[in-house]
């Protein structure tokens, strides 16, 4: 058996993902298999230009389709950058902030054994 399906239709992509998702992305595109219908039957009826003129819709709608796709896994890869890029600061001001703290406390403890001394 199959995971993933690559369906064309004259030469055009009208669905490409899991056999799973295929009835449900159809019924996006008003393509509703009938019930007690063999979904593949169903599938290559639609592919083969059954279900009236709508195979230019179909592709269509795939490339938009890819398109979101496309923008999700983008946004999802800058935003683990981004949280890369967040820590990565982080961690380099903590590092540029420790030898001013560190000069900060040993000037703190000079300035108050001289003053102790002095008094």
């Amino acid at each position: 058996m199959f995971d993933k399906i690559y369906l064309l239709t004259a030469g055009h992509c009208i669905y490409n993902g899991s056999i799973t998702n295929l009835l449900p992305y159809m019924e996006t595109q008003n393509l509703i298999c009938p019930k007690y219908h063999n979904p593949a039957d169903f599938i290559i009826e639609v592919a083969s230009g059954e279900y009236g003129d709508i195979l230019p819709q179909l592709v269509k709608g795939w490339k938009i389709q890819e398109k979101r796709e496309e923008l999700k896994r983008m946004e999802s890869e800058d935003f683990g950058l981004n949280d890369n890029v967040d820590a990565l600061l982080a961690q380099q001001t903590m590092m540029s902030m420790l030898p001013s703290c560190g000069f900060r406390s040993s000037t703190d403890s000079l300035s108050s054994t001289t003053s102790q001394t002095t008094q």
